[in-house]
């Protein structure tokens, strides 16, 4: 090795450490210069200075973008360098490397690993190639929480704002509600520690305006950024005690409770209760509107609103208001033979129904018909008196509704002309017939002579034995019985006009339209109709049966001087246990049996039963079925010519079935009759203990209550499954008790019954016949 070997390799050596140093390219130079051939290296001097580390960064500053985010800003480096190595503490621990950036212009960085709701610190440090600087300025940042979502505003009514969200943050211990009333000046209106709130209700509002609200969250004196502004518009407060006030023609609507935010009310009305349209617009101190634009006999639906440019407008309640009718007017009063004419004018809605008044002394005004919604503007009065001063008022009627009544119209009616006859009929029944109308007839007793009154006349007779009969065939009359009266009265007016009947007497039975006039005691038989829709006109009547053949006309007193059971004679048909029955109820109770038909006094009969708690009403003729049977096929009238048997009977063969045929009463059960009367009652067996089954029978016959018995099959000295009436029990003069019988068929049916069919057993007797038996309850 010469010299200048020796010195190379000694600087190289002495310069090792300063090498170890240098770039990687001054590392490169040094191979490269080794690798010279010895005889090729001059002699030369190396010196090699080490690179200073770069200066630190400056000016470091942190920013939050988010509850997660986080971003350093720093002044750019005095010296190039190659980049820069991002520190992060916890604020507590050593500082880790987070970042290593190698961009030697790099001002920013962002951190996205960052918590909410956690504290930070930061610093940074430049280098270039292994030279690294200090570090820079520390910079602490604490995240935000997040923000809460889902923030929405619902207003109640008038009374408030309730504000609802979702809490963003699970490190959240409270929150903050700001509120304003321009959108921008926000003042705080509550505080709330609770961790768990997700709403609240802003009671603190005034009605007719709009608020605008914002939260954050809370975390100590950590806070999130606020929510996005939302708006509540707090409706204006709704009208209060609305009511309405009505005339015919008129409704004044009148309301409470205004709102000083309202700049307007607005009237709405219904004519269904749903589809509302608004009649009227007023000022902000409005509180009454009169809605003249209405119908009468109209329901009406009323509400208010209350209403301003900026919030919603306030709605009451609804309030129902109906008008009511007009009177009717102009009315106008004609005659029409003895008939009155009015007819009369009306400013109501069509479809109206009317209430005729009338009156004596034009004080004291009595409703005398009720025309139906829709009829004409005109009535005839047929009941008035003749010769009379009559006062009449018009009344509109609409459902319930009725107006005032009209004006009076005064009229007088034409003198009368009387058509009441009075005779006498089958040697004992005094008639009163009143074939025209318009009479008043009055009767009156003193003693045993009647006082008949009728068309200005007077007609006086001792006390009709069989009863006073009084036929309305005219309709249109009056009658009136005074209380003096003991006579049984029977009363009739079908199929003409209205018939009023005033009765103070209690022997009165009075057949009428359902449509007549009836007050005081007695009884009244109301109908409507009659079965097979026969009419009501004089002389109408049912159809015979189909199985009638040749006819025969009974010529009689329906109940003679009262029904017995000798009026009962059974004949060709197998109805004994319908004739026993009757005449068990002839014998025990003729006066509930006498309300069961009536002679209506034009050759018809009207006969009542009772079907489903109700009066059915089968009108029938004088005619019968002729046969072998004392001239009649079927039941005969009596031995005192009393007809009420073949005419009940001939009611019957209609009424059982419907088939209007005698065969179709053939067989039946006796309790069957006593239910179309009317009358309750229960069956019973023959009791083999004498002594308690006889005393419930001898309670039965003493309260007037019938009792029919059946024979068996086998009867021993009886007709077998036959029908009898128990007439009487009576004690035997040697003991025991004895009980007589007869038979529906009025002569003898067995040796043991004499020639009117009467038989009188002993309990022995009864038991070896009868097998059971039907009682009225």
């Amino acid at each position: 090795m010469n010299m200048t070997t020796r010195f190379t390799t000694q600087l190289l050596h002495n310069c090792g450490k300063a090498l170890n140093a240098l770039t990687q390219e001054a590392l490169a130079d040094a191979d490269a210069f080794e690798a010279l051939e010895p005889r090729t290296l001059m002699s030369i001097s190396l010196v090699v200075k080490a690179e200073p580390p770069p200066a630190a960064p400056a000016a470091l500053v942190a920013h939050t973008l988010s509850p997660t985010t986080v971003q350093l800003d720093w002044a750019a480096a005095p010296n190039a360098v190659d980049g820069f190595y991002i520190m992060r503490s916890d604020g507590a621990g050593a500082y880790q490397q987070i970042a290593k950036l190698t961009t030697g212009n790099a001002r920013s960085f962002i951190d996205t690993s960052v918590l909410s709701n956690h504290s930070y610190h930061y610093e940074i440090a430049a280098y270039k190639g292994t030279a690294r600087s200090g570090y820079s300025n520390i910079v602490a940042k604490f995240t935000p929480l997040y923000t809460p979502t889902t923030f929405i505003a619902a207003t109640l009514s008038s009374s408030g704002v309730r504000l609802s969200w979702k809490a963003g943050d699970a490190d959240t211990r409270g929150y903050v509600l700001m509120r304003s009333t321009d959108g921008k000046n926000f003042s705080t209106i509550s505080t709330i520690s609770s961790s768990t709130a997700t709403s609240y209700i802003d009671s603190a509002v005034v009605s007719g305006t709009i608020y605008a609200y914002r939260l954050q969250a809370t975390a100590g004196a950590n806070i999130s950024t606020f929510t996005a502004t939302i708006r509540a518009a707090v409706a204006l407060r709704a009208p209060t005690n609305v009511q309405a006030a009505t005339t015919p023609t008129s409704v004044t609507i009148s309301w409470g409770g205004l709102d000083k935010s309202a700049t307007s009310y607005l009237v709405m009305r219904s004519t269904d209760g749903a589809t509302f349209t608004t009649i009227a617009t007023l000022g902000s101190t409005a509180s009454t509107y009169t809605d003249t634009t209405v119908t009468s006999a109209t329901s009406y639906t009323y509400r208010v609103q209350s209403r301003s440019a900026m919030a919603p407008a306030g709605t009451s309640a609804t309030v129902i208001a109906s008008t009511g009718l007009l009177a009717p007017r102009s009315i106008n009063a004609t005659l029409s033979g003895s008939d009155v004419r009015l007819t009369w004018s009306d400013a109501n809605k069509p479809g109206m129904g009317y209430i005729v008044l009338r009156s004596l002394d034009n004080v004291h005004f009595t409703r005398i018909a009720t025309l139906a919604q829709g009829a004409s503007r005109a009535f005839t009065d047929s009941t008035a008196d003749a010769g009379r001063w009559y006062a009449y008022r018009i009344q509109a009627a609409y459902g319930t509704k009725v107006s005032e009544a009209s004006a009076s119209v005064v009229i007088k009616t034409a003198p009368s002309v009387s058509t009441v006859e009075i005779s006498t009929r089958y040697d004992g029944e005094l008639i009163v017939t009143a074939s025209g109308s318009s009479d008043t007839i009055t009767v009156s007793q003193a003693g045993s002579m009647l006082t008949i009154s009728a068309g200005g006349r007077t007609y006086t007779s001792l006390s009709a034995p069989g009863g006073l009969f009084i036929y309305d065939h005219g309709g249109a009359n009056t009658i009136t019985i005074d209380s003096s009266v003991t006579v049984r009265t029977t009363i009739t007016g079908l199929g003409g006009s209205l018939t009023t009947v005033r009765t103070l007497a209690q022997n009165v039975s009075a057949w009428l339209d359902s449509t007549d006039i009836f007050s005081g005691p007695g009884i009244l038989h109301s109908i409507a109709s009659f079965a097979g829709g026969v009419s009501k006109a004089i002389g109408a009547s049912l159809a015979n049966p189909k199985d009638s053949g040749e006819t025969t006309k009974v010529d009689g007193s329906l109940w003679g001087r009262g029904p017995t059971m000798d009026d009962v004679n059974q004949g060709g048909v197998g109805d004994c246990y319908f004739l026993a029955s009757v005449a068990a109820f002839a014998n025990e109770a003729p006066e509930l049996l006498m309300e069961s038909a009536v002679d209506l006094g034009d050759g018809t009969y009207a006969v009542q039963f009772i079907q489903d708690d109700g009066p059915v009403f089968v009108r029938v003729s004088t005619a019968v079925p002729s046969g072998y049977f004392s001239g009649y096929a079927y039941a005969q009238p009596g031995a005192s010519g009393a007809v009420w048997a073949p005419i009940m009977e001939k009611a019957v063969a209609y009424f059982r079935t419907g088939a209007n045929s005698y065969a179709s009463i053939a067989s039946g059960w006796m309790g069957e009759v006593y239910s179309a009367l009317g009358v309750k009652s229960s069956d019973f067996i023959i009791a083999s203990s004498e002594s308690g089954f006889t005393s419930g029978l001898i309670a039965d016959l003493a309260a007037g209550r019938a009792v029919t018995l059946a024979t068996s099959l086998s009867a021993k000295t009886l007709v077998g499954n036959h029908a009898y009436t128990l007439v009487s029990i009576a004690s035997g003069s040697s003991g025991g008790t004895l009980f007589t019988l007869r038979n529906p068929w009025g002569v003898s049916g067995t040796s043991a019954e004499n020639s009117d069919g009467f038989v009188t057993l002993t309990f022995a007797q009864l038991k070896a016949n009868v097998v059971a038996g039907t009682r009225a309850a």
